[in-house]
């Protein structure tokens, strides 16, 4: 694989900023890479709790018309994020078979968010500066090659403070800008082949947020 202009990062601790809707213009390949970030400071993300109901924060979503949540404590740290595919899929399932349940009693509205989310150490990350200087095509390529449905974009903090999360990439999103669907591999089996794809970890291929 060549030297890509983008690569994963991931800043450590984050938190989601409590900021302030835009249309979503057409985009040809060649334009820059930020002319598809959902900004958050002009559509702030939906942030839950990570003790909620996973049937209430699909409720959410379906209430705000969104497909995913940014899950942070009650200092808006980032703690994970989590999808309807993660909710509708079969991650509450593996939770209940889990050794976490062997202990209890586990019925599936118990699921809490935490239980399925992914956590903030594998989310796909891309540092805004790095968006900055990217086209369009380039994350055709990322998604292509790596194998996740979304990005989500932060700013470094300043020495000792957390990173803000400032903004999500779509590949459902990218496509209905591009006019075609964006192909997105899931070849990653293992922790392994993550590294050789992409030299980090993230998560496995999933419908997009």
């Amino acid at each position: 694989m060549t030297d890509a202009l983008l690569s994963l990062k991931h800043p450590g601790r984050m938190v989601l900023p409590a900021l302030p809707e835009r249309d979503a213009p057409s985009v040809v390949l060649s334009d820059p890479a930020l002319q598809v970030l959902t900004d958050f400071q002009k559509r702030p993300a939906l942030a839950v709790d990570p003790g909620r109901r996973i049937g209430d924060a699909m409720q959410d979503m379906i209430h705000f018309g969104v497909r995913s949540l940014v899950v942070v404590n009650t200092n808006r740290e980032v703690l994970g994020f989590v999808t309807a595919y993660d909710i509708l899929g079969d991650r509450p399932i593996r939770y209940l078979q889990s050794p976490q349940c062997m202990q209890d009693v586990c019925r599936h509205e118990d699921v809490r968010v935490t239980d399925i989310m992914t956590t903030a150490r594998e989310l796909p990350m891309l540092e805004h500066n790095d968006l900055a200087h990217a086209k369009v095509q380039d994350l055709v390529k990322l998604f292509a090659e790596a194998g996740f449905s979304y990005l989500l974009v932060f700013t470094a903090g300043k020495s000792g403070t957390p990173a803000d999360i400032v903004g999500l990439i779509s590949a459902t999103q990218l496509g209905r800008q591009l006019g075609m669907p964006i192909e997105v591999a899931c070849t990653a089996k293992s922790l392994s082949d993550l590294h050789r794809t992409l030299g980090r970890a993230w998560q496995t291929c999933s419908p997009s947020a």
